[in-house]
């Protein structure tokens, strides 16, 4: 009878133990909280990064649209698993003033990850960088680190089996990217009355901003050398009648409005097309971002006088085959 008692006891205790150890503490911040969940289901290990955003603040899919990122796992460190795999339950479409498209996830959410056991011993590391948004985006980034029991709880549902399977059964199968994104439901998100009143009344002093940020605009480094060339153009004018430098000058705002909105149509043309593209977005593409800073290093360079291009002469012949200095044509596509 005392050994039958002392064997519920340890078994009690150890059951106890397995679900303690199936998810970390929460990590806390003013737009939410994160932790690591685990879960044992008939023989197959689950981990989830279970989310709980404070109100109206949201999470991003795979693809996040025009803006954002989504979250990245990196498990460096952890032993008895491998290959593990995010997958992504089905996104929202997220449509905020402007309009700005993008997917992802409001309130309560768990990205289920997919793992293979590789030894009875499992410690998870996982250090999760994430971005959420509302009113502004914070990044933030914690490490999680859990001891997972060899013993498989396949007959226990606990609490976090429970959410992973929850969202496990939202992630779509057998379909591409484009057609979830078309699938997707629209939530709008818009800023309280209080705010967008508050937006209008200050329109004026936003006009004004806009106006003093396009004067700061044209003082960095990437403006200023073509507006340097625009004026010297403009002073080869001199002594010309005022009629002609007018025309010159507004023959050449008109290209930039036309190259404007022909880039604009192609971007509204590859978004019909279920692309996901918006201004600025391949800044957060860290080989893109190197590939520029090269480029931009060449440059200073070849300002500097450490090397020199000399450009093909049929180029110098086919500018002043369309009378550079004199067709407003010129003017416009240069």
């Amino acid at each position: 009878m005392k050994q039958r008692a002392i064997l519920a006891l340890f078994l009690f205790l150890s059951a106890g133990s397995q679900v303690h150890a199936a998810a970390t503490a929460w990590q806390s911040n003013p737009q939410g909280a994160v932790r690591l969940i685990s879960a044992w289901d008939n023989g197959q290990l689950w981990l989830g990064v279970h989310f709980k955003p404070a109100k109206n603040w949201y999470l991003y899919w795979k693809e996040p649209g025009e803006a954002g990122y989504p979250p990245s796992i990196d498990w460096k460190g952890s032993r008895g698993i491998r290959k593990p795999e995010t997958l992504w339950p089905r996104p929202l479409r997220l449509v905020l003033p402007g309009p700005i498209e993008e997917f992802g996830y409001i309130g309560e959410t768990v990205y289920p990850v997919r793992v293979e056991v590789s030894e009875r011993n499992i410690h998870v590391v996982a250090q999760v960088s994430y971005l959420t948004c509302y009113t502004s985006c914070i990044p933030y980034r914690y490490t999680f680190e859990l001891d997972i029991p060899a013993v498989r709880l396949a007959a226990q549902e606990v609490e976090e089996l429970r959410f992973i399977k929850r969202f496990l059964a939202q992630v779509p199968r057998g379909v591409s990217d484009e057609m979830v994104m078309k699938a997707a439901d629209v939530v709008r998100i818009y800023p309280s009355a209080e705010k967008t009143a508050k937006t209008q009344h200050a329109l004026p002093w936003i006009l004004v901003l806009a106006f003093v940020g396009g004067v700061i605009l044209n003082l960095m480094p990437c403006v200023l050398p073509v507006l340097s060339i625009k004026l010297a153009g403009l002073l080869e004018h001199s002594g010309q009648a005022a009629t002609n430098v007018v025309k010159s000058s507004l023959a050449s705002a008109f290209g930039i409005l036309v190259s404007f909105e022909l880039l604009a149509l192609v971007a509204v043309a590859a978004k019909r097309a279920g692309h996901v593209i918006g201004w600025g977005i391949q800044f957060q593409n860290p080989v893109f971002v190197t590939i520029l800073l090269v480029i931009v290093l060449f440059f200073a360079l070849n300002l500097w006088g450490v090397f020199e291009i000399q450009m093909p002469l049929f180029l110098g012949r086919f500018a002043t085959s369309f009378g550079y200095h004199e067709s407003l044509y010129a003017h416009f596509i240069s």
